[in-house]
Order: structure tokens, then C-alpha cells, then sequence
């Protein structure tokens, strides 16, 4: 778990960006708006359930890669940046404003080629 909210953690995704004839996956981590009422103690489901595979299907069980990017300085909540499921939960523990970053992958199996979309954000505030 991280002790403050400025560690960072560095991971690199290999796969393709640009393939002619290939629609890049989207990445859709939902609005602030789905979290309004977000309170400490309270779970809260962050759900990339809006995203859209492209060409290529996301695998609904590892294409989905969440990244914790802001936390209230005395949280020590940690989101495992996965690859997972596109529902993931956590708890907030303290009140301020968590922000994710969200990448999704699609995955031709003949070719057995990775496609990444493009990073996506969420922030919202939560609530004592």
C-alpha cells in the first residue's frame, strides 16, 4: 500500500497503437457523476464497463488496467493496476479526491496481438 499520495509506479504496456485497418479499443472509466454521494467507509465500484473493444474484443476477465493517479494525502487506499475485470472496487478511507487512470486492451487471438486505447480519467470527491 502506498504511505502518502506522491508515490508513482511505473508500468510498461507492449502492444499496438496503430495498425492500419484496425479500430483501437476505447476506454470509458464512467463520470464523477456515477460516484456522486461517495463516502469514507463506503465501497465504491469504479466500473469500465463502457468501453469498446474496436476491431477487437477486450477479454472481459485481463483487459482492463486501472491505475490509482490521486488520493488525499493520508489515504492508503492501493487499486493493483491489474490486468482485471472491468469492475473493480476499493474503500475509501479518507474524504478528498481519488483520481484513475484507465487503459483497455483488446487482443487479436490468430495474431496474438495487444491493442491499447488511449488513457482515460476519472475523478471524483468523496465525502466524510
Amino acid at each position: 500500500p502506498f504511505s502518502t499520495g506522491t508515490l508513482r509506479e511505473t508500468v510498461n504496456l507492449i502492444g499496438w497503437t496503430n495498425v492500419k485497418d484496425v479500430t483501437l479499443p476505447t476506454a470509458n472509466p464512467g463520470t464523477a457523476a456515477d460516484h456522486a454521494g461517495a463516502r469514507v467507509g463506503q465501497a465504491e465500484v469504479l466500473d469500465a464497463g463502457g468501453s469498446l473493444g474496436g476491431t477487437y474484443s477486450i477479454p472481459a476477465q485481463g483487459g482492463y488496467l486501472w491505475f490509482m493517479d490521486r488520493k488525499p494525502a493520508n489515504s492508503k487506499i492501493f487499486v493493483n493496476p491489474g490486468p482485471g475485470p472491468a469492475q473493480v472496487s476499493f474503500i475509501p478511507d479518507v474524504p478528498g479526491t481519488y483520481g484513475f487512470r484507465l487503459v483497455v486492451f483488446s487482443y487479436d487471438n490468430d495474431s496474438r496481438l495487444a491493442f491499447f486505447s488511449d488513457e482515460a480519467t476519472l475523478e471524483f470527491a468523496v465525502a466524510p
